[in-house]
């Protein structure tokens, strides 16, 4: 049994949200570039992009990681790292207390996760 990830884009290609995984389904979690964990010791699971397209173009474009803690130091569950083109991504903070929790949110918002609200 293999774990599979998910991928899921709009016919307008401005929504992508990329449950990595190990197949052809989704983004390989194995094939990406760079370390599987990244230095600060996030384990990347998905990814979520959003294009904000108007009848001028290309207005912005939303990213939001996902990740869980690779270290065992900090607290269990999601960890969330926001960008757009606007501004540079921060760090990643703790979002949700589990993977399902993390899901059952982006179903209920029909998968368009919506920005932080500004620190």
């Amino acid at each position: 049994m293999k774990y599979g990830g998910a991928y899921i884009e709009n016919e307008e290609a401005t929504q992508i949200i990329d449950i990595l995984g190990f197949s052809d389904v989704s983004t390989d979690i194995i094939e990406m570039d760079g370390s599987i964990v990244s230095g600060d010791g996030y384990l990347v699971f998905a990814q979520c992009i959003y294009h904000i397209v108007s009848e001028r173009g290309l207005e912005d474009t939303q990213e939001h990681d996902f990740a869980f803690d690779a270290t065992g130091e900090r607290k269990p569950g999601v960890y969330g790292l926001y960008g757009d083109s606007h501004q540079e991504h921060n760090e990643f903070e703790w979002r949700y207390d589990n993977f399902a929790d993390w899901l059952a949110d982006l179903v209920a918002q029909d998968a368009k996760l919506s920005p932080p609200a500004p620190k």
